[in-house]
């Protein structure tokens, strides 16, 4: 399975901001910072000027504590993907301060400590986003599989990629990565 899929993608499963966005008494017109940083994260754009946009947005904004753990989750995302893990991590940290149950900001991170080496650590972070996510999350099993098997683990690897068929059964990716599991 790992050389189908050695390593899953640290740009999945973003949160969308709410719009429009409230500055106390006044309305942020047009596209907001944390907006742009969102879609600067969905693209993975994660050069320094996006990066830039989502800390201006948790600076300048008046974001709800909901958009605030979001935009730090998507600002964790870019750095995830320029090579700023510490960084990255401590911005999955500050989601998940706000958010406990943020199960965006947990397969993230998780998936930032599949990339790192860090296989126990993602574990602990995909089993929490199963466990928020009343083990209705096909990519946390998807994700959690890869882990498994690094760890050595391949009955319980492939488990889990059974129950991300079974969540998700026209989901061609972990079809295939199921059919060429060894």
């Amino acid at each position: 399975m790992s050389s189908f899929l050695p390593r899953p993608l640290i740009a999945v499963g973003l949160l969308a901001l709410s719009a429009p966005l409230w500055a106390g008494a006044e309305t942020v017109l047009g596209v907001s910072n944390a907006q742009r940083c969102f879609e600067g994260a969905l693209a993975g754009q994660s050069s320094l000027s996006t990066i830039e946009l989502c800390t201006k947005a948790l600076e300048i904004e008046n974001l709800s504590e909901k958009d605030r753990a979001a935009t730090y989750t998507n600002r964790g995302i870019l750095y995830g993907q320029s090579g700023r893990a510490e960084r990255a991590l401590g911005d999955f940290g500050r989601a998940l301060e706000l958010s406990p149950g943020l199960i965006h900001a947990l397969i993230n991170r998780g998936n930032l400590f599949v990339r790192l080496k860090r296989f126990t650590e993602a574990m602990a972070d995909y089993d929490q986003a199963l466990f928020y996510s009343e083990g209705r999350n096909a990519l946390v099993y998807f994700n959690r599989s890869l882990a498994q098997e690094q760890l050595g683990r391949k009955k319980a690897a492939r488990e889990d990629l059974l129950q991300a068929v079974q969540l998700e059964p026209e989901n061609i990716r972990f079809r295939e990565a199921l059919a060429a599991f060894k």
